[in-house]
This record gives structure tokens, sequence and C-alpha cells, in this order.
């Protein structure tokens, strides 16, 4: 099976690659996990990169935690975080809180959801320094909503004039 994977990749059968993936986790065959951490850092395909980090997420692959704050990190990703977050979950990936705090604090809905998410459980975790600093950005975030909260009312009572 894991041949016919490779060759569903080769071929940029990139949805077929992702549901042959999901089969073979289901069925624990055997795959390749240094293949498919070099596959999730090089397609370009956000379905097939998200079943390959749930994949090796589900195997329990810790080395994947690196390559999904690469992917993470990287424009090309943007859009396509939330389910890159989600396959951390299962990892130890505290010394990339404050990239978690970033994007619970600037994150799309998903994203912003799914960083709380992965924070909570590791507080404990998190130096008081750190939390310091977190809480620093978080009081300027809402400082910054603030201002563009009076911004935004100032605008309607413009179009409330008569």
């Amino acid at each position: 099976m894991f041949d016919e994977l490779k060759g569903l990749i080769e071929n940029n059968l990139a949805e077929e690659a992702s549901d042959l993936l999901d089969e073979m986790i289901e069925k624990n065959e055997m795959v390749d996990k240094e293949y498919l951490l070099e596959i999730l850092l090089k397609s370009k395909n956000p379905n097939l990169r998200n079943s390959i980090a749930f994949a090796l997420s589900d195997l329990g692959v810790e080395e994947v935690v690196e390559p999904i704050i690469t992917l993470l990190k990287s424009p090309e990703t943007l859009g396509h975080r939330g389910s890159l977050l989600g396959a951390l979950e299962p990892f130890n990936y505290v010394n990339h809180a404050e990239l978690l705090v970033d994007y619970f604090l600037n994150g799309n809905y998903e994203v912003s959801r799914r960083s709380y998410s992965l924070l909570e459980p590791i507080l404990d975790q998190i130096t008081v320094k750190d939390k310091e600093k977190f809480a620093r950005k978080i009081e300027e975030k809402i400082e910054d909503l603030e201002i563009e909260l009076d911004f935004l009312k100032d605008t309607v009572e413009l179009f409330e004039s008569e």
C-alpha cells in the first residue's frame, strides 16, 4: 500500500493520496515516517499536508512537531493553519508557546481558537517570565482593539448623523 501511496503523491493525486493514507492509518499499515516527514514539508497541497500531519500525529511521531512549526511560519500555509495546529495536540510543543500566543491574537477564528486550546493545557509549563510577556502582548492587543472600536463607533455616528 505504501508504494501505491508514493505513486499517488508523485503523480500529484493529493486527494487520493490523502484518502489512502487515512485508510493505511486506520488499518495500522506500515508507513515510511521519514518519507512522510519529507513530503509534509515539500507538498504544496494543503489537504495532503494536513493528512500527513494528522497521520504522523496519530502515529505518535514526535519528530513532526518541528516540521509543523516550520509550516505554520510559512506564508504558504496562510488560510490552512488550523489543521496543522490540531496535529500538534498530542506532543510537547511548549517551546512554541509564543507562536501560539501570536496566532491566538492575530489568527483567523479557527487558528485563534485552536491556539488557545493548545495553550490551555501547557500553562503550568510556561515560565512566569514568559507568562508576563504574553500577558503584556494580550493587553496591547486589547488596547489596539479598543482604539479600533472607538474608530468604528465614530464612523457609525458619522452615518447616523443627519
